[in-house]
Parts: C-alpha cells; structure tokens; sequence
C-alpha cells in the first residue's frame, strides 16, 4: 500500500476497498476534492483506477445519499455517469470506475457549440426514469444561513450577508417546481463536473441530483459561468426548452438563485474551513455573478 500525503485516511480507504471486495495493494494517486460532505481520493487498484468517496464531517440529510446513487445508477445506464462499484447507503461511502477524460472549463461553455452540447446532455437527463427528489433549495437556504450566522468570520458577516440570505430565502421558496413540472437534474452542474470522453459528455459528482424544477439545471450552467446570449440560447434550444425563456423574469430568477446558494454554499464552506483556498476561490468568482444581480458590497 503506497500512500500520498493523504495517508491519514489510509484505514478509511483500506476498509472502503475491502467492503467492496477490492482487496490488495492500492496507492492514492490524488486527492479530487473535500468537502462537509465527502473526501474524494483517486486510487490505482488491483481493479484498475477507481475513484473513492468518504463521508465527511456532516451527514448528508436522510434520503439524500439513496436519491442521489439512484440518480447516478440510472445515468450510468444511460452513458452518463461513471460505473459505481459500491456505496453504503447509510454513511455515502462510494467507488466509482475512474473516467478518462478532459473536465470543461468555464470558458469552453461560452462558445455555442459547446453549449449545445450540454443542452443536449441535460435533455438526456431530463429523460431519465427517476423518482427521487433534489435537495430542497429552501431547506439548504436555512442551512447555509444557519451555518453562516454560527460560522461567521470578517468577510462573511455584515449587512449585506443579511440582504442576501434574506433574498435567497424568498427566492428557494418562490421557484418552487409546480406539481408535475420537477424533471431529474444532476444539481451541481459546473463546468468541472462535466467530462469530454471518447464516448461524449460525461457528468461527476451526483451529490445533489434528483427531481427539480426543469431550469435548475440549465440555470446553472447559464449563470454559474456568465453564458453570453448566443450560448445560451444555443443550450436551452437543444435541451428542448424555450430559447427565449433566457430573457424571461422567472429564470432572472432562477439564476439568481443559483447564483446565491453558490454564495451561501462557498462562503459557508469557507467559514468552516478557513485554511482551505477552494472555497475563497468560489467566493471571488461569484462576487461578479452577485453584482450582475444586484448584489454587490455596497446595493
């Protein structure tokens, strides 16, 4: 067992491998990410490169991690998500067939093709037979506001934390999916999460998928990595939803709150783990995203 400066969770992995039956020497390769949630490690294995998850230190709510894999399962089916060997229903321990592939970035979803692509991956999801809900923006809205009041540090307290908190709470309560509407959504679909393989776009990390209103998904892409007009349209058209929906109120407000439970989310994640730069990084990014909105420091 060859282990990188991630050897502290040396056991943890060794006992993940094992319940799932991958037994024998493994090296941790790289440390994907970390979170409340999880820890996620790539492993070489006697099974090949697989990808390991580890509860973090908040449980996810009930019911989550069993949406979430259910999602996951039926994307896999569809070729849209990576094979997942194993996961414990209970703590969210997972692994998963590793993927190569080439992440998006941010600046490849402002070009119309590109977009398209994703508009068309999202049409697929939006197919997929699922039940399983989302988590509740309104619920995670309270969560983030809760965590942030407890948490607060310099840059994360004041009056305009107050304003936007506030306007998140109204927002997750009035973009609410009307009865029947909700379709399934990956949930967190950032530019990172979506992978170009040999096979077409791939997504990573179903942590947040289930049924949702059938903009979140579009939504986030549009307004999570400031899509000009001519990609936008492009990704809504080939998810079959209406182009013009894009200079529509109610998807303003959708992307706004998008926008502001990305906030709430990173700087939240950014009181609880000071020494973590990721978090801070998210933050400053989103800062623009908030102004565009008529949330900067000083509206």
């Amino acid at each position: 067992m060859k282990l990188s400066p991630d050897g502290g969770h040396a056991r943890r992995l060794a006992g993940l491998l094992h319940a799932a039956g991958v037994d024998g020497d493994f090296t941790v390769l790289a440390r994907l990410g970390s979170g409340q949630h999880h820890l996620t490690f790539k492993l070489s294995t006697v099974q090949g490169l697989l990808v390991a998850r580890l509860p973090g230190a908040v449980c996810p709510p009930p019911g989550r991690i069993a949406a979430a894999t259910a999602v996951q399962r039926a994307a896999e089916i569809a070729g849209l998500a990576p094979p997942q060997l194993w996961c414990d229903p209970v703590s969210g321990a997972s692994l998963s067939r590793w993927l190569e592939g080439e992440p998006l970035a941010p600046e490849d979803l402002c070009r119309p093709a590109v977009a398209g692509e994703v508009g068309a991956l999202i049409a697929r999801l939006q197919s997929l037979p699922i039940d399983a809900p989302a988590p509740d923006p309104g619920v995670a809205a309270r969560d983030y506001a809760a965590r942030l009041r407890f948490g607060q540090t310099a840059d994360t307290a004041g009056p305009t934390r107050d304003r936007r908190l506030a306007r998140l709470v109204r927002l997750a309560e009035a973009c609410r999916p009307a009865a029947g509407e909700a379709r399934p959504a990956h949930g967190d679909l950032v530019a990172g999460n979506l992978l170009r393989t040999s096979r077409g776009l791939g997504v990573l990390d179903w942590e947040y998928a289930g049924l949702a209103h059938p903009w979140w998904d579009p939504a986030s892409v549009v307004a999570l990595h400031g899509l000009p007009t001519p990609a936008t349209r492009s990704l809504l058209a080939a998810a079959g939803l209406d182009a013009a929906a894009a200079e529509s109120p109610e998807f303003a407000r959708m992307a706004e709150l998008v926008v502001l439970l990305a906030w709430a989310w990173a700087a939240a994640e950014a009181a609880a783990r000071p020494g973590d730069p990721r978090p801070r990084t998210w933050l400053g990014a989103l800062e623009a995203r908030l102004a565009a909105h008529g949330h900067g420091p000083t509206s």
